[in-house]
């Protein structure tokens, strides 16, 4: 998963600008430096590299990009989950943001298929294709690709693709050597479902076998947190390294992608509780919090607290506008024995409601851990 390897400085509301590999927000091959440095391919009048986040020069994705005559641009990408996205650049095409169409990519009478293409940029449309070995094959030993998009159908002359692709191919492999080792995708636990003493993850290879601490050096481990996540019903989820989390007013303990789509992301932040239950006084500050994050657009909704003893949960959404982007998010607020958590999934607002849906799947189940423990004999809750 992306998460696991170029994640570095992944913060709430900035997360979506380090998604490069993401097809909603993958910009152009070309608009910045490759990083690191020594990834460059110039090869069949195919140039590009290896790309980054523009705050960390984190590995992003690889991408080759080739300008034609009439004025547009050829790119093709490959992001650490092996998803290819072909897209096409015109200056001036003014894109709005949601301005999605159906796309047809034909190459010769080797590949034709159709997807949907989404604006990456104002000037550029991005048609992921995902994990299509078929197109790729096709487009490195055919003669001509006839690209149909909502602007019109566009045809590009595929000279010199195969040493292009092959070295866009060599990029990710040699980028994944250089980057693996994070938590791999939906990676069970050690330590139990969130202090019940239970282990309930899935047990993935590769898993350390020791307790990873979070960002913030105390509440609920890598581990914990796959296991939570794994018990309350999620699968395919990527969890970052906590050490490329940045320190920022958000401080949080640990983050997540949701799925390979890359259209949600999740994180927790925690902070030790005190005697009396506050959870309305610990919402509204971290809210503030937020805020001062992304300011433009600010709205929020929130529902009253539900008190459960000495637990509680409390939900909220918000949204606001970061450098041009609009932005969603559920948050849940939680009280267990030991922490204040919130736990959020953020996307653009076309994926709100799976964002929402994930925030309330995770909510339930910590809700129904929080009943079980008020009844004699259970558990205590601890994230």
């Amino acid at each position: 998963m992306r998460l696991s390897w170029i994640r570095a400085g992944l913060a709430f509301l900035t997360a979506f600008a380090a998604l490069q590999a993401s097809a909603q927000e993958t910009p152009p091959a070309g608009e910045r430096p490759p990083a690191p440095p020594e990834f460059t391919i110039d090869a069949g009048g195919w140039k590009g590299g290896a790309f980054g986040n523009p705050d960390n020069q984190q590995f992003g994705y690889c991408g080759i990009s080739k300008p034609y005559e009439n004025g547009m641009v050829l790119i093709f990408q490959i992001n650490p989950a092996g998803n290819l996205n072909v897209g096409v650049l015109k200056q001036g095409w003014g894109l709005a943001e949601g301005e999605k169409g159906p796309a047809r990519i034909v190459v010769d009478d080797k590949f034709d298929a159709s997807f949907e293409a989404v604006p990456g940029s104002a000037d550029v449309y991005i048609i992921p294709t995902g994990q299509n070995a078929a197109l790729f094959d096709a487009v490195g030993r055919g003669n001509n690709a006839t690209i149909t998009l909502p602007k019109g159908e566009f045809s590009f002359p595929l000279r010199g693709t195969m040493a292009g692709l092959t070295a866009l191919r060599n990029c990710i492999e040699k980028a994944q050597q250089l980057f693996a080792g994070g938590q791999p995708a939906g990676a069970g636990g050690t330590g139990g479902a969130a202090g019940t003493g239970t282990d309930a993850g899935a047990g993935t290879a590769g898993t350390p076998p020791a307790e990873t601490v979070g960002a913030q050096g105390y509440g609920i481990t890598v581990q914990g947190m796959a296991s939570l996540l794994n018990s309350a019903g999620f699968t395919g989820f990527g969890m970052a390294d906590p050490a490329s989390i940045r320190r920022d007013p958000l401080q949080l303990n640990h983050a997540w992608e949701l799925d390979q789509t890359g259209d949600v992301i999740g994180g927790v932040h925690q902070e030790p509780r005190g005697d009396d239950v506050e959870i309305d006084q610990f919402a509204k500050r971290y809210l503030e919090i937020m805020k001062s994050s992304c300011p433009t657009d600010w709205t929020q909704e929130t529902q009253d607290a539900a008190i459960m003893e000495a637990y509680a949960t409390k939900y909220a959404d918000i949204s606001c506008t970061l450098n041009g982007q609009a932005l969603v998010a559920s948050m849940l607020f939680t009280l267990d024995d030991n922490y204040y958590s919130v736990f959020f999934h953020q996307s653009m607002p076309a994926n709100k409601e799976k964002a929402y849906a994930a925030t309330h799947q995770l909510g339930d189940f910590i809700t129904s851990m929080m009943q079980k423990a008020i009844t004699p004999a259970e558990a205590v809750i601890s994230f």
